[in-house]
């Protein structure tokens, strides 16, 4: 069973298609960090979003997220915060959403520690189950809305 207590026949098709293109914009993200330059990543997350709709509502977030977790959990891959926050963008943007993506570092021993995250409008998508005020912001790439 699932974490929602429903065995994954129980979704419906609607979900698991979701899911399917979730898992497709993992492997997409997975490959764009290990193969492109950062700065290629970089451009493609901060591309702008053509006739922008609304931001969606919490539900409709809430299916991604979803979506976006039950792929990484099955993903024969690594899906780190970054693949998941890229991956979690391309789906809102085809839906024409703006989302923002940040990358934060903290201190951790004598290192840093680098974090991403995601966030449609003011609501959190991926990446904030880490308490993301304890990250400095070093980067954010917005498909902000054009036109």
């Amino acid at each position: 069973m699932d974490r929602v207590g429903r065995r994954s026949g129980a979704h419906s098709t609607a979900d698991r298609l979701l899911a399917a293109e979730a898992l497709l914009w993992l492997a997409v993200a997975r490959l764009a960090v290990l193969a492109l330059p950062f700065r290629t990543v970089v451009r493609l997350l901060d591309r702008r979003v053509r006739r922008p709709r609304p931001v969606p509502s919490p539900e409709r977030i809430s299916r991604i997220v979803w979506a976006l977790n039950a792929a990484s959990r099955r993903a024969p891959w690594r899906c780190e915060c970054l693949e998941r926050a890229a991956a979690g963008a391309m789906m809102l943007r085809i839906r024409r959403n703006p989302a923002s993506v940040f990358v934060g570092v903290a201190p951790e021993g004598g290192a840093l520690k680098a974090h991403a995250w995601l966030r449609c409008g003011d609501l959190p998508v991926v990446g904030e189950e880490l308490p993301v005020g304890d990250f400095a912001v070093v980067a954010r790439f917005s498909a902000a809305s054009e036109g």
